[in-house]
């Protein structure tokens, strides 16, 4: 029996949008800039396992080129996930109350 797979769903992002995960919503997702020669489209990713989760995929999973094989690509962080939460959090108030 194959698993059950929802059409995918597709979002534009502009400049300042933001969009998340939660574990029944954007597993599989697709980032990409349709505009090759336009601004740059950054991606910044941020995970939190929950306290029950006791195994973490360390790798994100992306299509080779050819699209017939996948590869991992091994993230490295640059700040903890509660560092980098109270860092933004002083921000994300500023933002909310303006």
């Amino acid at each position: 029996m194959k698993p059950f797979q929802y059409a995918p769903i597709e979002q534009i992002l502009e400049k300042d949008q933001v969009t998340w995960m939660l574990p029944k919503l954007n597993q599989t997702h697709q980032v990409r800039n349709p505009d090759l020669y336009g601004p740059t489209a950054i991606s910044i990713q941020c995970y939190q396992y929950g306290q029950e989760d006791n195994i973490h995929y360390e790798y994100f999973d992306y299509l080779t080129n050819d699209d017939l094989s996948i590869a991992h690509f091994d993230p490295k962080s640059d700040i903890d996930y509660q560092d980098f939460k109270a860092l933004m959090k002083p921000e994300w108030h500023h933002l909310k109350n303006a």
